[in-house]
């Protein structure tokens, strides 16, 4: 069977083929009700689209029983080329629905991946809705390496945002020995900073530890940290002892910067 275009040819050892494109960024909307996106006409697929916004898995179920393609389960229903599935995670709401979507697809269908070259695990870490990212990884843990477009993986993703319960599950069942080398690398520099961004310090901090390079990355740690003004009170005018402690605190944070 042929792989359509916008899947990731898996194989079981999570090697990835040079030809494929593993990529693209994840912020999509949790509504895109352009049914004409791309100039595609997805009117036919608004009953689906609707089921899995309400995680309506009666009407969804109807719908496939009745519709005349034998992957309809993976039928575009946004603008966006996403399917049922990359909806309905977006929501623990209705993880229902996507526990009955992920039983009845196959691995490969689990990487499916929309224009923005999403698969569904980078928009539930996006939306911190772990529940479903442990479903889609219990079938293929291959989704944990798939980078998009700007070389997120879907941990990146979670870390950006702050997803903190979904980084540390993310971290836990991310392997460190895994070809494509998550904590290490620009890989690892560019997670520290993400990490940062989304205000993980403590979970920063642990990964600096745990792989002292990632303290030389570009940007390294500190120049991350100078960079998000709300990470200390830069703007605030403070006494002597608070100076004193502001720097102590980033001393303790990252000591390798400082020898």
């Amino acid at each position: 069977m042929k792989i359509p275009q916008r899947t990731y040819k898996m194989r079981r050892s999570c090697d990835r083929d040079p030809e494929l494109p593993l990529n693209i960024l994840i912020l999509v909307l949790e509504l895109d009700t352009d049914l004409e996106g791309a100039g595609k006409d997805l009117s036919p697929n608004l009953p689906l689209h609707k089921a899995a916004i309400n995680g309506d898995w009666k009407t969804a179920e109807s719908y496939f029983q009745r519709a005349p393609d034998p992957d309809a389960i993976k039928a575009t229903i946004t603008g966006a080329s996403e399917t049922a599935l990359a909806v309905a995670v977006r929501s623990p709401t209705r993880n229902h629905f996507v526990k009955k979507l992920v039983d009845k697809m196959s691995e490969n269908d689990l990487a499916m991946v929309n224009d923005y070259g999403s698969t569904a695990l980078h928009i539930a870490a996006s939306s911190g809705n772990t529940e479903a990212a442990k479903l889609l990884v219990e079938k293929n843990t291959c989704l944990l390496y798939l980078q998009n477009k700007y070389k997120n993986l879907p941990l990146h993703v979670a870390a950006a945002r702050g997803k903190r319960d979904m980084v540390v599950y993310l971290m836990k069942v991310t392997r460190e020995d895994d070809d494509a080398k998550p904590f290490e690398g620009e890989s690892g520099v560019r997670l520290v900073q993400k990490l940062i961004d989304g205000g993980l310090y403590d979970i920063a901090l642990n990964l600096v530890k745990r792989h002292s390079k990632l303290a030389f990355g570009n940007p390294s740690p500190l120049e991350a940290i100078a960079q998000k003004q709300s990470a200390f009170p830069s703007g605030a005018r403070l006494n002597y002892w608070q100076c004193l402690l502001y720097w102590v605190s980033l001393l303790n944070l990252f000591p390798l910067l400082f020898v």
